[in-house]
């Protein structure tokens, strides 16, 4: 056999009691199904990847197979600022690492299954008393493989703008009806723009802080998993969405609407789609509980048909669902497909 990485060929080499298939000259291994983990832990086994969420796709490589030359498909493990990129055949299993990948995958995944075992006991302390003191939930574990710089950057974003109304420089907001949603002046074709702009502006502390927070907890991992393209349309279309739904339902009311609810909403949605497995903490009353994603956001769902049905003002309920709905049947349309397709655990 020849090394898939330079083609020079391999030679057979026994590590940990198991025999490998090693190439002298770039130093990457070939290991047969079953290999790695017996070589590396764990880290090297393909469940431990999926039970940590550290890998959710894969794509085919420049690389064949030494064994069949089959086309192998890339998958990279990674979480944070650490990554490895895993070259592993579809048919027979087979899985190869470039020099020193091993000890970096066993270290990363090790890492990771850390961190999951506190998350699972409630993030300690401080966890608990945000959880009291807020009612907020939070994930139990759902680990981000890279920094969200979208996510990141609307946070900046609806902060300096907040800043900016508090200052109310007429000159520089002009006329309020000109950035808030009218849905009597937008259904009449007036003022379109407005189905954007509204979703960057908020009434007060307390409604700018309630988005921010469920964008962070959701949105982090909505990016991750779709990019940033797809994140972008994702939330925009959220974002026009909650705003037409609100306005189709108030449709004489010249009663402006603002916030981002809409567009956070539609991050919520998509989570939904993409990782109904996952679990958060929940705080009733005193007590903490872990439940699916499903159960919280279905009863979040519920609240707001509620809430909408028996005409409770103050809220842009309708502005909730439309984004919400939105926002799940695009993450349906745009998600990718799943990582291990093909391959044994």
């Amino acid at each position: 056999m020849h090394c898939p990485r330079c083609t020079f060929p391999v030679e057979a080499l026994v590590t940990q009691g198991v025999e490998v298939d090693h190439c002298v000259r770039c130093e990457g291994t070939f290991f047969d199904a079953g290999e790695a983990p017996r070589v590396f832990g764990e880290g090297a086994r393909f469940e431990s990847w999926r039970e940590l969420w550290l890998a959710h796709e894969s794509q085919p490589s420049l690389l064949r197979c030494p064994k069949d030359g089959t086309r192998l498909l890339e998958h990279t493990v990674c979480m944070s600022d650490q990554s490895v990129l895993v070259e592993v055949c579809p048919h027979c299993q087979g899985m190869w690492l470039d020099r020193d990948e091993g000890k970096q995958l066993h270290a990363l995944v090790e890492g990771a299954r850390s961190a999951e075992q506190k998350a699972l006991l409630g993030h300690g302390a401080g966890g608990y008393l945000f959880q009291f003191f807020t009612q907020m939930p939070l994930e139990v574990w759902n680990p981000v493989r890279r920094r969200s710089h979208l996510v990141h950057g609307l946070v900046a974003a609806l902060v300096g703008i907040f800043a900016l109304e508090l200052l109310e420089q007429a000159e520089l907001w002009g006329q309020p009806g000109l950035w808030m949603l009218v849905p009597r002046e937008v259904l009449r074709g007036e003022h379109a723009w407005t189905l954007l702009t509204h979703g960057f502006l908020h009434g007060g502390w307390i409604h700018l802080l309630g988005n921010l927070y469920f964008l962070w907890i959701f949105g982090d991992n909505v990016e991750d998993h779709l990019g940033k393209r797809d994140f972008s349309i994702l939330y925009l279309a959220a974002l026009v969405a909650g705003g037409l739904a609100y306005a189709l339902v108030n449709s004489h009311s010249r009663a402006p609407m603002l916030g981002a609810s809409g567009a956070v909403a539609g991050l919520m949605g998509a989570y939904l789609v993409l990782f109904p497995r996952v679990r958060l903490w929940v705080m009733l009353l005193v007590v903490r509980v872990r439940v699916r994603v499903v159960w919280y956001l279905g009863a979040w769902v519920a609240l707001q048909i509620v809430m909408q049905s028996s005409g409770a003002r103050g809220t842009a309920w309708m502005a909730h669902l439309g984004g919400f709905a939105v926002g799940a049947l695009t993450a349906l349309l745009l998600r990718p497909r799943p990582a291990f397709q093909g391959l044994q655990a």
